[in-house]
């Protein structure tokens, strides 16, 4: 079981404003109330305008198995 949160920047700013605190906060407030979710990992990820963050319930795989997997071209 996961716990998935998203934050999009309408006004396009190339995520610049995902640099700043206020945001990155709020995404980890939002993350910390799934907790109960995914308790053994939490991250945060910039995708342009988009700050995506996850929790993660380590059941299968605990060892290697971290979320999100990229490719090499992301």
């Amino acid at each position: 079981m996961c716990g998935i949160v998203a934050l999009y920047d309408k006004d396009k700013s190339g995520g610049q404003r995902w640099t700043k605190p206020g945001p990155r906060e709020a995404a980890e407030e939002m993350l910390a109330t799934l907790n109960r979710r995914g308790p053994d990992e939490r991250h945060q990820a910039v995708l342009g305008n988009t700050l995506l963050g996850h929790t993660r319930l380590s059941i299968i795989d605990r060892d290697t198995g971290s979320q999100p997997i990229l490719s090499e071209t992301t």
